[in-house]
């Protein structure tokens, strides 16, 4: 199993896009030190939410900047793209092909 994990490392994911390498890292810490610890989980638990929320915060006011200046310029076509991406709704694209039958 340790040979495993040497050639093939797990890798984290980032679930949301504006986690950052160092929030990983901490998030990493973290699990590391909560059961030699507590005083430290909780100092690093404390540390990454509030990570977490200025990383948040500041992702989402550069979208809004983005979509504000996308706006100004008259790009709706980039606009609506972005808008598209946020919501989460997918357009299915192949709606157009048919079976042979």
């Amino acid at each position: 199993m340790d040979c495993a994990k040497e050639m093939c490392p797990p890798t984290r994911h980032r679930t949301w896009p504006w986690i950052s390498d160092e929030c990983l890292e901490m998030v990493n810490e973290r699990k590391r030190v909560k059961l030699l610890n507590f005083d430290r989980y909780r100092h690093l638990n404390q540390a990454i939410r509030c990570r977490m929320k200025e990383e948040r915060e500041a992702y989402w006011n550069q979208v809004a900047a983005d979509l504000k200046q996308e706006a100004s310029k008259y790009e709706y076509h980039t606009l609506y793209r972005t808008l598209r991406q946020l919501s989460g709704k997918v357009k299915s694209t192949n709606d157009n092909i048919r079976n042979a039958d």
